[in-house]
C-alpha cells in the first residue's frame, strides 16, 4: 500500500504543478493580451470603423458628410482668396493705379452744335 500511496501523492503533485503552471500561463497571457490590446486599440478602432462603413455600403446607406473637411476646405478657400486680393492690391499700388481697382468712370457723350449733321 505504501507504493500506491506514494504514486498517488506523486500524481497529485504533478497535477498541482501543472495547475500552477496553467494559472500562471493564463495570467501571463491576460497581461500580454491587455498590453497588446492597448497598443492595438487604434488599429481595432479603425477596423471597427471600416467594417461599419462596409456594412452601411452593403445596406445601401450613404456615408455621412465629413463636415470637418468641408469647413477646412472653406477656410482654406477664404485664406487663399484673401491672400490673392492682398497681392492684387499691392501690385496695383506699386504700378500706380487705383488701389480699389474700380474702373474709371465712363464719360457721357454730349453732342455740341458742331457735332450735329445737318
Amino acid at each position: 500500500m505504501g507504493s500506491r500511496s506514494r504514486r498517488l501523492h506523486d500524481a497529485q503533485q504533478v497535477v498541482e504543478d501543472a495547475w500552477d503552471h496553467l494559472v500562471e500561463a493564463v495570467g501571463s497571457a491576460g497581461d500580454t493580451g491587455r498590453s497588446v490590446s492597448r497598443r492595438a486599440g487604434a488599429a481595432a478602432d479603425e477596423a471597427r470603423r471600416r467594417a461599419s462603413a462596409a456594412a452601411d455600403a452593403l445596406a445601401g446607406r450613404r456615408p455621412s458628410t465629413s463636415w470637418e473637411w468641408v469647413v477646412g476646405a472653406a477656410a482654406v478657400g477664404l485664406a487663399l482668396g484673401w491672400v490673392a486680393s492682398e497681392a492684387v492690391k499691392r501690385i496695383s499700388l506699386e504700378s500706380g493705379s487705383s488701389p480699389d481697382l474700380a474702373p474709371e468712370p465712363v464719360r457721357q457723350f454730349e453732342p455740341t452744335p458742331t457735332d450735329q449733321v445737318g
